[in-house]
């Protein structure tokens, strides 16, 4: 099941992603995705940035790059329906 690692540090293991309109609830908004090694994706607001979303230190190290707000981290099974 899915991760959701917050900004704050806060981390929610076995996360059932419903739908769109879940996921993008959990990341505030509109998202994008971001396929990395392997079977992980990495799922966060499109307009973090923008909206100044803090740094997310964790999802940040995990990926290898910046992130700023919510993060969900799901295989590309979990991610299949779209």
């Amino acid at each position: 099941m899915a991760t959701l690692i917050k900004a704050d540090g806060t981390t929610v293991k076995d996360i059932v992603l419903k739908d769109l309109e879940h996921k993008q609830e959990l990341v505030g908004g509109g998202l994008i995705q971001k396929y990395h090694k392997g079977d992980k994706v990495f799922i966060f607001n499109e307009n973090g940035l923008n909206r100044l979303f803090p740094y997310n230190r964790i999802a940040s190290q995990e990926l290898g790059h910046d992130l700023v707000g919510d993060v969900i981290i799901a295989t590309r099974k979990e991610d299949s329906y779209l």
